[in-house]
């Protein structure tokens, strides 16, 4: 055999193969990004298209082109539904990604703002995303995103052709095809435009033996891997750095500006058992600090534009939807009106947080009067004034939650001398 044989042979065997590798991820459409009908036994049900935010999100926002965005963290993702009534009128997609920081949250934003012009965006920010030693997701490619509309015709088929032909793609189809078996209720995937499956969700309370347990399970996850990672078991705001996380969310505001959104900012409802973490860990003064800084920051850009600030709210704290009780730890079968988990909320309390940013009123008489204070220089210190004293009251009220938290916190780092945290901006 010639040596031109020899690779003539080898080419067409490696294109066969390419194209074999491609044909079956276009089948199975894994990720669900190229349209492909859905087969019952084969292909109907989509669970990497949640896993893998970087392709199923990114192309789904470069087809749907929405004019309504919502932006965050998993907590938004799971929370906040782009059919509510907020968005009447509007073709709204939710952009949250589960275990983002502000520099993955702003690329996202960048994209979407390339590829469509959207008019208005909810963006909900967590505390954990502004730590800059939390790395975020581990699969957050930014080479994905469009940053030059002009040429998107011709780079959008490209991706798509590279997604095709990738052997993680190959992987991604061959675990669609098992999914199609589980049992239904375990299928964590987005639901309609981003938003993830409360089914899944509920399927996952199930699993780990009810609410209580679901707790103590993230509280440990977002404290070893979100508010305090290794390997300098910090948190951290960056300030020093040109490209801290407070700088990309300062990016998003003046984006805002210049393409004239409207954006609407709120910080997350999250439960009152979730702030005992922050306690633990001595972070509660650097939550504090972080809401001085926001409100500093969008007050700061608002006159840099010349324009009204943007509205920034704060649905966490204490308050009638935050400190719901939490169901015993024997108890697998109650469910919380508002939660998942002290972490995540439900869709209940995300539509609460909407009514109460649009100013929607509904019949409704659990609607919480004292959920959301809307944040601005003026009143900002006797707003923290009150969560301080809210806590008090919260710690009384429900000793065993705080105790419980507290003793899961020290286990978790026990014998960990250096453990550690910046807390006051000005010392880091």
């Amino acid at each position: 055999m010639t040596h031109r044989t020899y690779v003539k042979i080898f080419s067409v065997t490696a294109m066969l193969m390419l194209l074999v590798v491609a044909a079956i991820n276009i089948f199975i459409d894994p990720f669900s990004i190229f349209g492909t009908p859905r087969i019952q036994g084969w292909s109907e049900i989509k669970p990497s298209a949640w896993g893998r935010p970087g392709f199923h999100k990114t192309f789904a926002v470069q087809d749907l082109k929405p004019d309504a965005l919502i932006l965050g963290t998993s907590r938004a993702e799971v929370g906040l539904n782009p059919k509510h009534p907020a968005f009447a009128g509007l073709r709204a997609y939710n952009l949250a990604i589960s275990g983002g920081n502000m520099e993955q949250i702003g690329g996202y934003f960048a994209h979407a703002r390339a590829v469509t012009k959207p008019r208005l965006v909810v963006l909900g920010l967590d505390l954990h995303s502004f730590n800059v030693r939390f790395p975020g997701r581990s699969d957050f490619d930014p080479n994905m995103f469009t940053e030059d509309p002009y040429w998107e015709p011709l780079l959008e088929p490209l991706k798509k052709l590279g997604v095709a032909i990738n052997g993680q793609t190959l992987e991604q189809s061959l675990s669609t095809i098992d999914d199609q078996y589980r049992p239904a209720d375990h299928r964590w995937m987005p639901e309609g435009q981003g938003w993830v499956n409360p089914i899944a969700m509920d399927a996952r309370v199930r699993e780990y033996g009810g609410q209580r347990n679901m707790c103590l399970i993230d509280e440990a996850l977002v404290t070893r891997t979100e508010y305090v990672p290794p390997p300098t078991y910090e948190f951290n705001f960056g300030l020093h750095l040109k490209n801290s996380p407070l700088e990309h969310f300062r990016r998003i505001l003046r984006e805002a500006y210049a393409r004239e959104m409207a954006l609407h900012i709120f910080i997350s409802p999250v439960h009152a058992r979730h702030l005992e973490v922050l306690h633990s860990l001595g972070l509660l003064q650097t939550y504090e600090d972080w809401e001085r800084l926001l409100v500093k920051t969008v007050a700061e850009e608002a006159k840099r534009a010349g324009k009204e600030p943007f509205p920034l709210w704060d649905f966490s704290g204490y308050n009638s939807v935050t400190t719901e009780t939490v169901p015993a730890k024997n108890d697998s079968q109650s469910r919380m009106r508002g939660y998942w988990e002290s972490s995540h909320y439900r869709g209940e309390t995300g539509d609460l947080v909407l009514n109460r940013i649009f100013g929607l009123k509904t019949e409704s008489k659990n609607e919480a009067t004292d959920f959301g204070v809307l944040l601005n220089p003026v009143n900002i210190e006797s707003h923290l004034a009150d969560f301080r004293a809210g806590r008090q009251r919260y710690a009384k009220q429900h000793a065993g939650d705080v105790a419980e938290v507290a003793v899961e916190i020290s286990k978790i780092y026990k014998n960990k001398n250096h453990l550690k945290n910046s807390q006051l901006p000005h010392k880091e």
